[in-house]
């Protein structure tokens, strides 16, 4: 078993399929929660959307060794 970070995003309040979404580190995993949450779509530009609550977060989660991670 391995401890990895796992990415949690909520659209509306309801949970999104982000199965398998997992990083090495809690800096890696909290800066694409930042990312989805804000709307960052690169150095100069970002994207909104109306009417839609987008919350995203990072959880410890204990898996086998054998999953994949991001950095």
């Amino acid at each position: 078993m391995k401890l990895v970070f796992a990415l949690v995003v909520l659209i509306n309040q309801l949970p999104n399929n982000t199965e398998g979404m997992y990083f090495e580190t809690a800096e890696a995993c909290n800066q694409i929660a930042y990312k989805t949450e804000k709307g960052y779509a690169g150095e100069a530009s970002s994207w909104t959307t109306q009417n839609v609550n987008i919350k995203s977060y990072c959880e410890p989660r204990l898996v086998s060794k054998k999953e994949e991670t991001y950095d």
